[in-house]
């Protein structure tokens, strides 16, 4: 087999691919109006897309959710979105310690970016309030903003470049629908790895009409 390689790498061949050039789009551009192209590539990922006028109507929905849903708290490490969670009396529920997390069922954060080809919410160490808010509990819920959509994923790797330099934080994760694996039996399993529901809050800080889905 090495013997094949060696040769392979001597010889050499026309290339035959020449009619694919490097600064050729592979894939077609995305709606201009990256919101609602975001919307529609969650919701087709099993996520819920939540549109918002502001963050007063945030609150609302959240609030909704929560009749509906029973939950007693929401889990958030993010100083300023638990001091406006606190402006509407939802108990926000915190700590460190593994041990605390055990009753951990809904969690809140913000994120880096939104990505509208595949409907991805792009996180960090930093933005998403750290790695157990997205991974422990069954619902993860996104506050985001319509300002932060961007195109595809390489738009929001430039973005991160350009916000930290070189301080890039120490885990990017990129979160595309509720987690899911078909690995046993070949049966869809939902929460295998993480949330089993995504639900993303997109306020609109540019004024661009959405349907709220």
């Amino acid at each position: 087999m090495l013997k094949d390689i060696r040769n392979a790498l001597i010889q050499k061949v026309e290339n035959p691919y020449f009619y694919v050039k490097p600064d050729n789009q592979p894939f077609a551009e995305v709606d201009p109006v990256g919101e609602i192209a975001f919307a529609e590539a969650l919701n087709a990922v099993g996520g819920q897309f939540v549109y918002c006028i502001d963050e007063s109507e945030m609150l609302k929905n959240l609030m909704a959710l929560m009749q509906e849903y029973n939950w007693h708290e929401i889990w958030c490490l993010n100083p300023p979105v638990a001091e406006l969670l606190g402006l509407a009396e939802v108990k926000v529920a915190g700590g460190t310690k593994v041990g605390m997390m055990d009753d951990m069922d809904v969690s809140l954060t913000t994120c880096e970016a939104l990505i509208a080809r595949t409907g991805s919410v792009l996180v960090s160490t930093v933005a998403s309030d750290a790695r157990r808010m997205y991974s422990y509990p069954e619902i993860h819920m996104v506050m985001a903003y319509a300002s932060q959509v961007v195109p595809d994923i390489a738009d929001a790797f430039k973005l991160m470049l350009a916000r930290y330099g070189e301080n890039i934080p120490s885990m990017i994760t990129m979160i595309t629908g509720p987690s899911r694996t078909a690995d046993i039996e070949k049966t869809l399993v939902m929460g295998a790895h993480g949330p089993k529901q995504l639900i993303v809050f997109m306020i609109d800080d540019i004024n661009h009409p959405l349907p709220n889905d």
